[in-house]
């Protein structure tokens, strides 16, 4: 059953869905936006660059994010070292705890001293990746991480809708197992066609 509520002289409308996927959730819908409500999780399918509002340094090379809409993760940056070999001065732990935002903006955490800077997306998916409750959703966030897709290119990618995608990575939706391999195959179609992942 889908619900439907309209506002701001109908350019807006507030949908209450139960039955498209589980959970009951609702889609703020209108003009550009599409934002998608799910146990208190807020996902913006339009939004293209998560924003930081706050990054603090844990200790064993971990950082806290805290995005404009009060969403928090933290990302384990020991794995992404071997992934990154750029990423090495950063072992260092006096350096890693230099993490900084460059003031007004939040598009990406910096090191000023080290020339090393990582957008606010890409450490959004990192997360996501990190999190991952299943081996399915873990391949999928990894995919989309790795090769630092946007909603829109990730669904451009494996034919399917910015909305779907959302709601795999918000966990709105269960990522099937055919999705997870094709992600993998998409990677292996661009290795085999000598393009660059991620275009």
């Amino acid at each position: 059953m889908t619900t439907k509520q309209r506002f701001g002289n109908n350019k807006y409308r507030l949908e209450i869905r139960e039955r498209d996927h589980g959970p009951a959730h609702c889609h703020l819908v209108g003009g550009s936006v599409d934002v998608i409500f799910v146990d208190g999780v807020e996902e913006m399918a339009s939004m293209k660059r998560p924003r930081l509002a706050q990054v603090e340094a844990l200790a064993r090379f971990r950082l806290r994010l805290v995005f404009v809409n009060g969403s928090e993760a933290v990302v384990d940056f020991k794995p992404l070292f071997d992934e990154s070999p750029g990423l090495a001065p950063l072992r260092s732990a006096a350096a890693f705890a230099k993490a900084a935002l460059i003031e007004g903006e939040g598009w990406a955490v910096v090191w000023p001293a080290l020339d090393i800077q990582i957008g606010a997306d890409t450490l959004w998916l990192d997360a996501q990746a990190q999190s991952a409750v299943d081996e399915n959703s873990r391949v999928f966030a990894q995919w989309r991480a790795r090769n630092r897709l946007s909603l829109s290119a990730a669904a451009k990618a494996l034919g399917m809708t910015p909305r779907t995608i959302s709601a795999y990575g918000t966990g709105a939706r269960p990522v099937p197992r055919y999705v997870a391999l094709a992600c993998k195959g998409w990677e292996a179609e661009q290795r085999q066609r000598g393009g660059k992942l991620g275009t």
